[in-house]
């Protein structure tokens, strides 16, 4: 374990361990060397880091995150969603496949739109918090919640929380609750746009004082 927190605080610097006999350490270096690669490597790089992931997720956590930001900075979009059908296809890497979605959600308006479908198909009755935790991204998608709401509603997660009205007063447009703008903030990462949207402590009291 301290290897690897060491080996991702190190960034860049770690991409010379590519034969690390760790997974985690190996996994780290081949996703720092992709993120500075040129195209014609990265075939060779996506194999490695799909034949790594399930044993680096044993000592790395956000695997999937991790490498959505990679992919992401590379505009690679339709090969995330290929790799997260496949990962999702294996239930040793279920939840690393769920963990990319949710980071592609993040990422790319689309995202959420191709991938609720993958997400719904994988999920059991007995949902894991990484799938929970991608599908309740997803469903910030107005345009997600419109094509796939039916599919959603047999899925059994927290659909993202809606704006509520304050009480006491007319709010602004689209503003916060204290309870829903606590479970904006707990929901990560939280774009500068929800926040803007969320009134302050002050504004919420000095409304309920009136």
């Amino acid at each position: 374990m301290a290897r690897t927190t060491l080996a991702a605080w190190l960034g860049g610097s770690v991409a010379h361990l590519q034969d690390d006999p760790l997974a985690s350490v190996r996994f780290l270096a081949h996703l720092e060397t992709l993120r500075a690669a040129p195209p014609e490597q990265w075939p060779t790089l996506d194999r490695a880091l799909l034949a790594g992931a399930e044993e680096a997720a044993r000592h790395l956590d956000g695997v999937g995150r991790r490498w959505g930001e990679v992919l992401h900075g590379l505009r690679r979009e339709h090969h995330v969603y290929a790799l997260v059908a496949r990962l999702l296809g294996d239930p040793a890497t279920r939840d690393i496949g769920a963990g990319l979605a949710r980071e592609a959600c993040h990422g790319w308006r689309a995202a959420p739109v191709e991938l609720v479908p993958l997400l719904a198909r994988h999920c059991g009755q007995g949902i894991s918090p990484a799938m929970a935790e991608a599908l309740t991204t997803a469903s910030l998608s107005e345009a997600a919640m419109q094509a796939h709401g039916a599919l959603l509603a047999t899925v059994p997660f927290s659909p993202y929380p809606k704006p509520r009205r304050p009480s006491g007063g007319p709010p602004p447009p689209s503003s916060y609750d204290r309870a829903t703008a606590a479970a904006v903030l707990r929901a990560k990462p939280v774009g500068i746009g929800r926040l803007l949207r969320a009134p302050s402590s002050s504004a919420l009291c000095w409304t309920r004082a009136r």
